[in-house]
């Protein structure tokens, strides 16, 4: 996820000694960091044959159902993605 790097916001001007886009920069990373373990902490850890349980039983036929549902609501409703 680049996030725009260190490119400010255009209400932001940076006209000053200080550089405000290496601030800019860490503020941003340290708010990823923190989101990212956040996110991890709050989710069960799963053994591995857990895992593999719920990629095959649970997430394959919905990704499958995904496949076959998506482009026949397209179809049926003549939505063009182009």
């Amino acid at each position: 996820m680049f996030l725009g790097g260190y490119n400010l916001p255009e209400l932001f001007i940076n006209d000053s000694i200080f550089n405000l886009q290496s601030v800019f920069l860490g503020l941003k990373t340290c708010i990823f960091t923190f989101f990212f373990v956040w996110f991890r902490a709050t989710l069960p850890r799963l053994r591995y044959d857990q895992l593999i349980s719920l990629c095959w039983l649970n997430l394959l036929p919905v990704a499958v159902a995904f496949i076959i549902i998506i482009p026949s609501i397209l179809i049926s409703f003549d939505i063009s993605p182009y």
